[in-house]
């Protein structure tokens, strides 16, 4: 895969020259030239803005809320995000793209004195019967996306907790449905993509079969920004779920308990969680 580690590399550099750039350049003429064309509606720039404090508060990993980007802007379609880019580019500045904020990373979703894409108002969705494919954008989370296609008694294979965001699937994406589905990203029929450069792309196994390829499990920030997925669809059936909870340290037991389902599960349908926390404190 030649290409791909080239495609990898160019725009590995890219963000490297950007990110050195963003070190020169004061990103204030790219918030006022994006503030121009985009409007208010779609651009905050106050810290005191209440779409500001969402947009810059809302990580899992709390410890990136402490990034103050210059300004947020919230494209809605693939050519505010193009556009965006351009802008980007143009002025030199630091940026960083965020859908739901679960990546935990410093700066891979959170920037400091850049520009901060928020794709939370992108959240189009459809069902096709006739092909059973569902296409989504990137602004919703899993929960959302579940309940809109349980309307069409179908679902798609992605995150285990709600408010996650689609991202995950770029990166791979671990689903209840995995055992028997395969991963989020195997689900993948075509992804409407937005390079570094601004062109408008699609990636699929017959149009950029390398990008495509990459963004399966790649993550999306090396590549570009996925601004549409269009994804298999899977039939929904009776679930049985539930919970194990140990208040006290059980974590041998816990442990004990998932490899064992690893080794002896002969059940394709079933799947199992396990999360071992730890309260402090601190």
């Amino acid at each position: 895969m030649l290409s791909v580690r080239l495609l990898v590399s160019a725009l590995t550099m890219s963000s490297l020259v950007l990110g050195l750039l963003g070190l020169l350049e004061d990103p204030s003429a790219a918030c006022q030239n994006l503030t121009a064309y985009l409007g208010i509606s779609q651009t905050a720039v106050s810290q005191l803005d209440l779409r500001y404090i969402s947009s810059r508060n809302s990580y899992w990993n709390t410890k990136l809320n402490a990034y103050a980007p210059a300004c947020v802007v919230y494209p809605e379609n693939a050519q505010d995000v193009s556009f965006i880019l351009k802008t980007i580019k143009a002025s030199g500045s630091r940026f960083a793209i965020k859908a739901a904020g679960h990546n935990t990373n410093d700066l891979f979703s959170s920037v400091d004195n850049g520009v901060l894409i928020d794709l939370t108002h992108m959240t189009g969705k459809s069902y096709d019967a006739s092909t059973t494919l569902a296409t989504y954008e990137p602004g919703s989370s899993w929960g959302d996306l579940y309940e809109y296609y349980l309307t069409y008694g179908r679902t798609v294979v992605g995150g285990r907790i709600h408010d996650v965001g689609t991202g995950l699937a770029l990166g791979g994406g671990m689903s209840y449905l995995s055992p028997q589905y395969g991963m989020a990203c195997d689900g993948f029929r075509e992804l409407e993509v937005v390079l570094p450069n601004g062109d408008i792309v699609t990636a699929s196994s017959t149009q950029n079969p390398d990008l495509f390829f990459g963004l399966r499990g790649g993550g999306g920030n090396a590549f570009g920004v996925v601004t549409k997925y269009t994804v298999q669809s899977r039939p929904i059936g009776t679930l049985y779920a539930g919970n194990l909870l140990y208040v006290f340290d059980q974590h041998e037991r816990i442990l004990n308990a998932t490899r064992d389902f690893i080794l002896y599960n002969a059940d394709p349908k079933a799947a199992v969680l396990m999360n071992y926390n730890v309260l402090t404190d601190a």
